[in-house]
């Protein structure tokens, strides 16, 4: 199933580099973004101690801030709303894919 998917498309982007690199460039980064955000859900949703923490963790009355991993999660947001303002055609498959997966899993 996943080498039809890749030859698929391939097939639909007529091999095209430069669609693929920026169709690839959206999943990556948005995919990243994603996981940060998780992790930083995760850190409020479950606040027992974890087994390992990224660097700058404050601790104020004691509630613990995990500013490290927010400033990863900003910087991941930033680099994907960059990317989604200047691929516009990377920018439209993607869409199109997340919707159509959505769609998919939601009535599945």
């Amino acid at each position: 199933m996943i080498v039809a998917l890749q030859i698929v498309t391939i097939i639909l982007t007529r091999g095209n580099i430069q669609l693929l690199g920026d169709a690839y460039a959206f999943g990556i980064v948005w995919s990243f973004s994603m996981q940060g955000l998780s992790v930083l859900v995760l850190r409020y949703k479950q606040p027992e101690e974890p087994e390992w923490k990224v660097p700058l963790n404050f601790r104020i009355a004691g509630r613990e801030f995990p500013l490290g991993l927010g400033m990863i999660t900003v910087a991941l947001f930033a680099l994907a709303i960059v990317n989604l303002f200047t691929k516009k055609i990377a920018t439209v498959w993607g869409i199109t894919f997340t919707l159509t997966i959505f769609v998919i899993f939601t009535a599945w």
